[in-house]
């Protein structure tokens, strides 16, 4: 995503009401206006009516009435918000997917947190169990496959987008069992302060300059 856009309207699109909450909570606090959608047809009716166009539109994928794909490529079709910026935030990880995303008009594409036990790597577990109320307000449930009960999961977080950065740093922020130990903007640089910051978790952009996800992942296992 283009790290120049500036604030304004934002719309989420998702067909939960926790994911909805939480990204917009975060757009939020990040000084966006934020509206919301539970599915890609009132999305539409939302993205025709109001008198400021929304300049940045997350968009989940799975959603009923109509799925994320054609919300994306109906949006490229209306002249009044073609130019909005589009993030497709989804659990969809399949390379062809990813590829049809951008083809169809998408500006980035953002896996959402999901259940994971891999080695050296903290879990988000339950997004649909947020609490409420509780002490701390959390966000989301977290557990830590292998991270030492106490210590808290150091996380290294790679995008080229300063928006992005900015955004998964502060919805992380919200987890006690998490701390953003740091950010790259490409991955040469991240894997410099891998080396020095020795993080437990790395959150990898794709698209980016000098080196990609996919060759800093690489690098990263190597």
């Amino acid at each position: 995503m283009d790290s120049r856009i500036h604030n304004g309207k934002a719309l989420v699109v998702d067909d939960s009401k926790t994911i909805r909450l939480i990204l917009s909570q975060t757009l939020g606090e990040l000084g966006w206006n934020v509206e919301q959608a539970p599915n890609g047809q009132v999305a539409l009716t939302w993205l025709d009516s109001p008198p400021e166009p929304a300049g940045l539109v997350l968009i989940d994928w799975n959603m009923p009435e109509m799925n994320g794909l054609d919300l994306v490529r109906q949006i490229r079709e209306r002249t009044r918000v073609a130019s909005s910026k589009l993030m497709m935030v989804t659990t969809e990880t399949e390379t062809e997917q990813i590829e049809n995303a951008i083809k169809a008009g998408a500006n980035e594409y953002v896996m959402k947190p999901h259940q994971g036990h891999h080695r050296g790597q903290a879990s988000i577990d339950g997004l649909d169990a947020v609490t409420n109320g509780t002490p701390g307000n959390n966000m989301l449930a977290v557990r830590s496959s292998v991270i030492p009960a106490g210590q808290r999961a150091r996380i290294l977080i790679v995008d080229d987008s300063v928006v992005i950065r900015r955004l998964i740093t502060t919805t992380l922020a919200r987890v006690p069992d998490f701390e953003v130990v740091g950010t790259a903007a490409n991955g040469k640089i991240a894997l410099d302060k891998i080396g020095k910051l020795d993080p437990d978790v790395v959150t990898l952009d794709i698209e980016m300059p000098v080196m990609n996800g996919l060759e800093t992942l690489k690098a990263i296992r190597a």
